[in-house]
């Protein structure tokens, strides 16, 4: 749901005092977990003065710090509404393919074992990719034979240059 404005002003204020003090505890949680200095500069539209979060000297110390670093410092600190969304998209997408490799893998170990079940090659059409599923068995055989070797040494078993 989008945020739009609040037309009661009574519900804007409750909600502005609310999110107020909810910021400042975000800040203060992120400050305390991440070892990082923050700070805040609210502008109350009913207020007369600007609140500093946590103070004025602490507000003063990280706008200081903040401008004593280089034009390039300062920028790899900051960013964007768009840049931010683009980098969180792109951590979001790799953890799909991820997750869309993984998912692959097992649909075909599963179809692997359901082959070794039967004795043969089950035909499921051209949903399993062949040279994917050799790939998965040869994974599964190295993952096989250096456990056995790990266990014990390995007799009479030779492994052909393709793996298998």
């Amino acid at each position: 749901m989008k945020p739009t404005f609040i037309v009661n002003e009574s519900k804007r204020k409750v909600t502005y005092k609310v999110r107020k003090i909810g910021t400042k505890k975000k800040l203060h949680e992120i400050s305390t977990l991440c070892g990082i200095q923050t700070c805040a500069i609210i502008y109350g539209p009913n207020e007369t003065k600007t609140k500093l979060w946590p103070s004025h000297s602490e507000v003063q110390r990280v706008i200081n710090k903040f401008n004593g670093m280089s034009e390039i410092d300062q920028r790899k600190n900051m960013s964007t509404q768009e840049s931010f969304l683009k980098k969180n998209f792109e951590k979001v997408r790799d953890q799909l393919k991820k997750a869309r490799d993984e998912n692959k893998k097992n649909e075909i170990e599963l179809f692997m074992f359901q082959c070794l079940g039967v004795g043969s090659i089950i035909n499921k059409g051209d949903t399993i990719d062949m040279n994917y599923l050799l790939k998965v068995i040869n994974l599964n055989l190295r993952y096989v034979y250096g456990k056995k070797s790990g266990d014990q040494p390995q007799h009479g078993i030779g492994v052909a240059a393709n793996g298998i």
